[in-house]
């Protein structure tokens, strides 16, 4: 039996992808379609995505299950939100997302830093050799 994983995975990036990007309440299962989304494809996550969990989280600093509609109206129209209490199963997606994402981008703040310390050794070593060779005495 030949499993096809990295098909099945696209597929339901694929299906899940349109909820992600528009979703009117930020809940428990959009939690796990972002963390799910940057586990398997992470290139296809916006940073909206990200901060959209950022902004729904309780005052005592987790998420839970179903925001009301009454608070997605007050987050969309910057309005005072009222306190709600928070679960841990969504919370632990929110932070599963988090850190997923915040790996992301220090993996590619490192690779960019390593690219652009390469360049900047690679300009060095070239103007130092250059300058070397100009110093250099010709005794012909």
């Amino acid at each position: 039996v030949h499993l096809k994983v990295r098909e099945r995975i696209a597929q339901v990036v694929r299906r899940i992808r349109p909820y992600t990007t528009w979703a009117p309440r930020c809940g428990d299962s959009y939690l796990e379609r972002v963390a799910f989304s940057l586990m398997v494809n992470p290139k296809a996550v916006s940073r909206r995505w990200v901060e959209r969990i950022l902004t729904v989280q309780n005052a005592d600093g987790g998420w839970m299950y179903v925001p009301p509609y009454s608070r997605t109206v007050q987050e969309m129209f910057g309005l005072r939100v009222t306190t709600h209490r928070s679960e841990p199963h969504p919370s632990f997606l929110a932070l599963l997302a988090l850190v997923y994402y915040r790996d992301l981008t220090r993996a590619e703040a490192s690779s960019q830093f390593l690219r652009d310390d390469m360049r900047t050794t690679c300009l060095h070593e070239r103007s130092s050799e250059e300058w070397t060779k100009s110093r250099r005495l010709n005794f012909n």
